[in-house]
């Protein structure tokens, strides 16, 4: 039986053989004689700079206009306790030195933990807005460089080295181009009357 599986994968084998040489090989493709115009975009920049972008940054700025206060609150407080207690070490009782201690450290704590949830709520809040205006925005690049003959469009947001791009030339950015464009189609909305 181990003697016919072993007739029959050599059969296959020599047939495959025959029908590989039987068949020439393929040539390779030539090479692109017009590989098509390359064109970069600060794709964050361009988000940022268009009408919509601005409005929506502001409104994020805005809203949280409250957390910043407070922050600067916190840093005020904590700067005039450490005032206290530098001005009063001298006189100061090591009770009363305690307690301002614990109350700067309390302070610093809350100043820390209100940073980083306002820190995390803002990335999320400018990752919305990246999203929905990006979102819009691609397409729009998409159909602008097949227009232009442009067959690859690199995004220029990070810098080297997480960027490959070392160069390029200022008339392949189009960066104010998609701007333009966006602004064209998508206008800001008119801001609410004041009363």
């Amino acid at each position: 039986m181990n003697y016919l599986y072993r007739a029959a994968a050599i059969g296959l084998f020599l047939a495959c053989a025959a029908a590989a040489q039987a068949k020439p090989a393929s040539p390779p493709p030539p090479p692109l004689k017009d590989p098509g115009k390359l064109a970069v975009i600060n794709f964050q920049g361009a988000i940022a700079s268009t009408a919509q972008g601005k409005q929506m940054l502001a409104a994020v700025q805005k809203q949280f206009a409250p957390q910043r206060t407070q922050l600067a609150h916190y840093g005020q407080e904590i700067a005039a306790q450490q005032k206290q207690l530098s001005d009063g070490a001298a006189t100061m009782s090591a009770e009363a030195k305690a307690t301002l201690t614990d109350d700067i450290a309390r302070e610093q704590r809350d100043a820390q933990q209100l940073q980083q949830d306002a820190q995390s709520d803002v990335q999320t809040a400018i990752s919305n807005v990246v999203s929905q205006v990006g979102n819009k925005m691609a397409p729009l690049i998409e159909q602008y460089a097949a227009a232009h003959g442009f067959a690859l469009v690199v995004d220029t947001s990070v810098g080297w080295p997480r960027n490959p791009v070392l160069f390029a030339q200022p008339s392949t950015d189009l960066t104010q181009a998609m701007v333009a464009a966006y602004n064209a189609k998508y206008p800001a909305a008119a801001a609410p009357a004041a009363h």
